[in-house]
Formats: structure tokens, C-alpha cells, sequence
């Protein structure tokens, strides 16, 4: 071959091959960024998700708090006077509703609670 088409050729070789070579190369970054910003936001929706488990568990505690509160004022401070009939009444429909809610609500999100502080809840990412 003449020395004189050889060196276009090569010269265009390579930029052809720096082309594709550059070409990958920034499918590949622009591919790793892409996967960077999508774990940031996985990373931040888990943070929200897990920041409203905590809420609605610590809600449901402060409510039946309150409800303990409204039965213990039927109570004697000392426990040494006898609960009332009627008194003994709303003791026991307080507590009825007290056990509903332990029972349907604070309990699973009590459960929930262990799940959200834990990695392997984390199915989507």
C-alpha cells in the first residue's frame, strides 16, 4: 500500500474507533448517574415511608395514652376505695375500647414499626 492512503486510513481508524470508544463510554456514565439518582430518590421515598410508619404509630400511642388517662380518673389514687357502679361501668366500656384499638391498630403498626427500621423492607430497590 502506498504510505500516502495509508496514513488517512489510519488516521480515520481511529477516530472511528475514539468515536464508538467515547460513544460507550458516556452510555456508561450517563448510565451510572442515572442509577445514582434513581437510588437517591429510592433512598429519600424510604426515608418518607418509614418517617410515616413512626407517625401513625406514635399517633395511635399518644391516643391510647389519652384513653388510659380517661379511666384512670375513675380510679382511687391510693386503690383503697371501691370503684362506683356507674363509675365501674365506663371503666369497662373504656377498657372494651382500649383492647378494640390495641387489637386492630396499635399492634400493627407496632409490627410495622421493626419491618420499617429494617434494610430488607426495602423490596423495590
Amino acid at each position: 500500500m502506498d504510505s500516502q492512503i495509508l496514513t488517512p486510513i489510519l488516521t480515520g481508524s481511529f477516530t472511528l474507533v475514539a468515536g464508538v470508544l467515547g460513544a460507550v463510554l458516556a452510555g456508561i456514565f450517563a448510565r451510572r448517574g442515572e442509577r445514582s439518582r434513581h437510588q437517591a430518590e429510592v433512598d429519600r421515598q424510604w426515608v418518607t415511608d418509614r418517617r410515616a410508619v413512626y407517625a401513625r404509630y406514635l399517633a395511635l400511642a399518644e391516643v391510647m395514652h389519652r384513653e388510659v388517662d380517661a379511666i384512670a380518673v375513675f380510679l382511687s389514687y391510693d386503690g383503697k376505695k371501691e370503684v362506683k357502679q356507674e363509675d365501674d361501668d365506663v371503666i369497662s366500656e373504656g377498657l372494651t375500647d382500649y383492647f378494640i384499638t390495641w387489637d386492630d391498630e396499635l399492634s400493627m403498626a407496632n409490627s410495622l414499626c421493626p419491618w420499617a427500621a429494617s434494610k430488607s423492607a426495602r423490596w423495590w430497590t
